[in-house]
Protein backbone atom coordinates (compact mmCIF):
# COMPACT_ATOMS: atom_id res chain seq x y z
CA UNK A 1 0.00 0.00 0.00
CA UNK A 2 1.18 3.48 -0.87
CA UNK A 3 0.15 6.28 1.76
CA UNK A 4 0.74 10.00 -0.13
CA UNK A 5 0.86 12.96 2.03
CA UNK A 6 -2.14 15.42 1.75
CA UNK A 7 0.19 18.41 2.21
CA UNK A 8 -0.12 21.02 -0.07
CA UNK A 9 2.94 21.45 -2.13
CA UNK A 10 3.51 25.28 -3.28
CA UNK A 11 4.00 26.09 -6.48
CA UNK A 12 7.41 26.57 -7.48
CA UNK A 13 8.54 30.27 -8.03
CA UNK A 14 9.23 31.78 -11.98
CA UNK A 15 12.85 31.87 -11.94
CA UNK A 16 12.38 35.85 -12.97
CA UNK A 17 10.46 36.46 -10.12
CA UNK A 18 12.70 34.63 -7.76
CA UNK A 19 15.51 36.76 -9.01
CA UNK A 20 13.04 40.06 -8.61
CA UNK A 21 13.04 39.35 -4.94
CA UNK A 22 16.40 38.22 -4.42
CA UNK A 23 18.32 41.19 -3.23
CA UNK A 24 21.42 39.44 -4.01
CA UNK A 25 20.85 38.66 -7.26
CA UNK A 26 19.71 42.10 -8.02
CA UNK A 27 23.27 42.98 -6.63
CA UNK A 28 25.13 40.77 -8.78
CA UNK A 29 23.53 41.71 -11.83
CA UNK A 30 23.78 45.22 -10.77
CA UNK A 31 20.31 46.04 -10.37
CA UNK A 32 20.43 46.93 -7.07
CA UNK A 33 23.41 49.39 -5.53
CA UNK A 34 25.84 48.05 -2.89
CA UNK A 35 29.45 48.38 -1.50
CA UNK A 36 30.97 46.23 -3.26
CA UNK A 37 34.50 45.61 -1.90
CA UNK A 38 35.60 42.51 -3.83
CA UNK A 39 34.81 40.59 -7.09
CA UNK A 40 35.76 37.92 -9.68
CA UNK A 41 34.14 35.68 -11.82
CA UNK A 42 33.00 33.35 -8.77
CA UNK A 43 32.22 35.95 -5.91
CA UNK A 44 31.06 39.17 -5.12
CA UNK A 45 32.03 40.37 -1.58
CA UNK A 46 29.27 43.17 -0.20
CA UNK A 47 29.50 45.45 3.11
CA UNK A 48 26.43 44.22 5.09
CA UNK A 49 23.61 47.23 4.40
CA UNK A 50 22.76 46.52 8.28
CA UNK A 51 26.26 45.81 9.82
CA UNK A 52 26.53 43.88 13.30
CA UNK A 53 30.18 45.06 13.80
CA UNK A 54 32.57 47.06 12.57
CA UNK A 55 33.13 44.78 9.76
CA UNK A 56 30.52 42.56 8.32
CA UNK A 57 30.73 41.73 4.69
CA UNK A 58 28.78 39.02 2.63
CA UNK A 59 30.32 36.69 0.74
CA UNK A 60 27.48 35.82 -2.47
CA UNK A 61 28.13 33.28 -5.08
CA UNK A 62 27.50 34.20 -8.46
CA UNK A 63 26.53 30.40 -9.47
CA UNK A 64 23.40 29.67 -11.16
CA UNK A 65 21.61 28.09 -9.84
CA UNK A 66 22.69 29.21 -6.96
CA UNK A 67 21.70 26.97 -3.65
CA UNK A 68 19.35 28.58 -1.93
CA UNK A 69 20.97 28.13 1.55
CA UNK A 70 23.82 26.01 3.44
CA UNK A 71 20.86 22.94 3.75
CA UNK A 72 21.26 23.28 -0.14
CA UNK A 73 24.94 22.05 -0.21
CA UNK A 74 26.07 19.10 -1.26
CA UNK A 75 29.58 17.28 -1.09
CA UNK A 76 30.19 18.65 -4.54
CA UNK A 77 29.66 22.32 -2.78
CA UNK A 78 32.77 21.85 -0.85
CA UNK A 79 35.24 23.93 -2.84
CA UNK A 80 32.64 26.52 -2.74
CA UNK A 81 32.56 26.88 0.82
CA UNK A 82 36.64 27.01 0.86
CA UNK A 83 36.98 29.20 -1.93
CA UNK A 84 34.50 31.52 -0.01
CA UNK A 85 36.72 30.85 2.97
CA UNK A 86 39.41 31.85 1.27
CA UNK A 87 37.98 34.99 0.55
CA UNK A 88 37.08 35.67 3.29
CA UNK A 89 40.32 35.18 5.08
CA UNK A 90 41.73 37.81 2.83
CA UNK A 91 39.37 40.53 3.22
CA UNK A 92 39.97 39.77 6.92
CA UNK A 93 43.65 40.25 6.30
CA UNK A 94 42.98 43.31 4.00
CA UNK A 95 41.48 45.03 6.41
CA UNK A 96 43.20 44.48 9.19
CA UNK A 97 41.08 41.94 11.45
CA UNK A 98 42.20 39.03 13.36
CA UNK A 99 40.51 35.86 12.28
CA UNK A 100 40.78 34.80 15.82
CA UNK A 101 38.31 37.09 16.62
CA UNK A 102 36.11 37.07 13.79
CA UNK A 103 32.83 34.73 12.73
CA UNK A 104 32.56 33.51 9.24
CA UNK A 105 29.49 31.60 8.65
CA UNK A 106 25.78 30.73 7.55
CA UNK A 107 22.68 30.96 9.11
CA UNK A 108 20.44 27.85 8.54
CA UNK A 109 17.09 27.70 8.06
CA UNK A 110 14.79 28.78 8.38
CA UNK A 111 16.88 32.20 10.08
CA UNK A 112 17.85 33.04 6.35
CA UNK A 113 16.54 36.20 5.39
CA UNK A 114 17.38 35.94 1.85
CA UNK A 115 17.14 32.88 -0.18
CA UNK A 116 20.55 33.01 -1.69
CA UNK A 117 23.57 31.20 -0.33
CA UNK A 118 25.87 33.67 1.29
CA UNK A 119 28.39 33.40 4.12
CA UNK A 120 29.04 36.12 6.66
CA UNK A 121 32.29 37.55 7.65
CA UNK A 122 31.92 39.51 10.86
CA UNK A 123 34.84 41.40 12.59
CA UNK A 124 36.07 41.69 15.63
CA UNK A 125 33.10 38.96 17.36
CA UNK A 126 33.63 41.12 20.57
CA UNK A 127 32.49 44.04 19.43
CA UNK A 128 28.94 42.49 17.75
CA UNK A 129 26.24 45.23 18.79
CA UNK A 130 24.58 43.44 21.56
CA UNK A 131 21.15 43.61 20.28
CA UNK A 132 22.55 41.19 17.41
CA UNK A 133 24.57 38.81 19.18
CA UNK A 134 22.57 35.94 19.54
CA UNK A 135 22.19 35.66 16.07
CA UNK A 136 25.64 34.76 15.57
CA UNK A 137 26.46 32.36 17.65
CA UNK A 138 28.74 29.82 16.38
CA UNK A 139 27.33 26.06 17.09
CA UNK A 140 23.86 27.39 17.55
CA UNK A 141 20.94 25.97 15.80
CA UNK A 142 20.96 29.29 13.43
CA UNK A 143 24.46 29.68 12.79
CA UNK A 144 26.88 27.67 11.87
CA UNK A 145 30.29 28.25 10.80
CA UNK A 146 31.86 28.26 7.23
CA UNK A 147 34.60 25.10 9.44
CA UNK A 148 31.74 23.07 10.48
CA UNK A 149 29.54 23.41 7.62
CA UNK A 150 33.26 22.38 5.83
CA UNK A 151 33.32 19.42 8.01
CA UNK A 152 29.89 17.90 7.35
CA UNK A 153 30.46 18.63 3.45
CA UNK A 154 33.64 16.56 3.28
CA UNK A 155 32.68 13.87 5.46
CA UNK A 156 28.81 12.60 4.49
CA UNK A 157 27.76 11.24 1.36
CA UNK A 158 24.95 12.84 -0.43
CA UNK A 159 22.53 10.66 0.88
CA UNK A 160 23.38 11.57 4.56
CA UNK A 161 23.80 14.88 4.21
CA UNK A 162 20.36 14.78 4.13
CA UNK A 163 19.97 13.39 7.16
CA UNK A 164 19.10 15.98 10.63
CA UNK A 165 22.02 16.89 12.22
Amino acid sequence: MICLSMARVPAPTPRRLAAANNPFAQIIARTLPAQIVYEDDELIVINDEKPSAPLHLQVIPKLSPVPRDVKSLTPDHAPLVRRMQAVAASQLQAAGYDERDSYVGFHVPPFISVPHLHMHVISPATQILSGKRFKYVPGSCWFWTSDRVLEKLESLSCLEWHLPW
